[in-house]
């Protein structure tokens, strides 16, 4: 069992988030991932009740296969309507043959804007 890295994500409401992932091996080049999907949601909490979900089946998520990178967003739109303070996620990617990995987790915090 591999340990999940802990990472905290900070998304000003109303702005366009977007971050990006390079996923690498034990040799620290970059792992390739043609043909790999993923999925995150962000919750109020663990088996709650879903805020958001990015995922390659449909929004939000990009996977670039041979550079191993993973490309997250959300419209300025999207966080435009996060009405929450503090609320946690995972992520994780499945390989063509049903390997999952979970790379992330951690806490999500909207900061409320001032600014319309």
């Amino acid at each position: 069992m591999s340990e999940v890295n802990n990472y905290d994500i900070n998304i000003h409401q109303g702005e366009t988030w977007s971050m990006t992932i390079t996923v690498k091996d034990e040799n620290d080049a970059a792992k390739n991932l043609t043909n790999y999907t993923g999925k995150m949601e962000i919750r109020d909490k663990p088996n709650g009740t879903i805020y958001e979900t990015l995922s390659t089946a449909g929004t939000g998520m990009t996977i670039t296969g041979a550079t191993g990178e993973i490309s997250l967003s959300l419209s300025k739109t999207e966080t435009a309507a996060l009405n929450f303070r503090n609320a946690v996620y995972d992520l994780y990617i499945e390989s063509a043959a049903g390997t999952r990995t979970y790379l992330l987790k951690g806490a999500v915090t909207v900061e409320a804007r001032v600014t319309e």
